[in-house]
């Protein structure tokens, strides 16, 4: 039985793609309007109404005239002294509404600035994972390696997409009719998935076989991640794999989110970057008594 190992490289789409066809950011509910009726201001609320209350009651008062004057000089200091309470009712109702219309222009202010980092954040993740979705990615590179030998390396410097991924069927279709396998890691979560969705997005028809149902076949497409996941009871990476069973890991300070710009700039180090994930495949397959 031959073995096919493969792995993909993808980029993000461009940001305006992006930000049309992912989740649209929902900002929080904003503070609203600032509300005077709505501040508590616990007994000294209307004070008006209680000072109009004791006018009211002041000229309703009876009294003898023989103690007029008597009298008078104490609705008089009365009256003051209601007036001074009235005050400074008034005074700390107000005190009490400019603080909190004071807070409420705080939280105004804080809401707008939130939303604006809550926003940069939800447009920053997207273009983060955009190159993880056929919807909001593309394919760049397929690596092959075939009986433990580099195979080819067809990428968009000398590539289409579509020519990329019709080769990539055109090879799948011809390693099931022979009865071999084509192996990789986490391909059916991620490699096979977004090879579909682009080869949809392409006007690409896929071999029937591919899907049944909404499952992927397993009988060709072989994934060394859910081999592993079986025995280890966790989906673990390529590289910790790679290096537990003594072969490469990752190049130093490199990841496949850095292949895109790696092949505009340096076309021969993204092959080699793609070669060594094929390197780290086989390692893996090869102890999984795959190849």
């Amino acid at each position: 039985m031959s073995s096919t190992i493969f792995d993909i490289e993808t980029s993000p789409l461009d940001e305006a793609t992006i930000l049309a066809r992912v989740k649209p950011f929902k900002p929080p509910e904003p503070p609203g309007e600032f509300c005077e009726a709505s501040v508590k201001t616990g007994n000294l609320k209307d004070p008006v109404a209680a000072y109009s209350a004791w006018q009211v009651a002041k000229n309703n008062l009876v009294y003898d005239s023989c103690e007029s004057e008597k009298e008078t000089s104490r609705l008089i200091l009365e009256e003051r002294k209601q007036l001074k309470q009235h005050e400074d009712a008034v005074a700390k109702v107000n005190a009490k509404v400019e603080a909190a219309r004071a807070k409420h222009t705080i939280e105004v202010v804080a809401f707008k600035e939130s939303t604006d980092i809550l926003e940069a954040t939800w447009k920053a993740n997207a273009i983060d994972k955009a190159a993880l979705s056929p919807q909001t990615g593309e394919l760049l590179a397929i690596g092959y390696r075939v009986e433990l030998k580099d195979d080819q390396t067809p990428m968009q410097e000398r590539f289409s997409e579509f020519e990329i991924l019709q080769g990539f069927w055109m090879r799948y279709a011809e390693i099931r009719k022979s009865g071999g396998q084509m192996i990789g890691h986490n391909i059916i979560h991620f490699d096979i998935p977004f090879l579909i969705g682009r080869s949809w997005a392409q006007g690409i028809e896929i071999p029937a076989t591919v899907l049944k149902g909404r499952y992927i076949e397993n009988q060709t497409f072989v994934d060394t991640q859910q081999i592993g996941e079986t025995v280890y009871g966790a989906k673990l990476e390529l590289a910790y794999l790679s290096q537990m069973y003594g072969g490469p890991g990752k190049p130093e300070g490199e990841d496949g989110s850095m292949f895109a710009e790696t092949l505009k700039t340096d076309p021969q180090r993204a092959k080699e970057y793609l070669i060594n994930d094929l390197a780290m495949t086989e390692v893996v397959a090869e102890r999984m008594g795959l190849v």
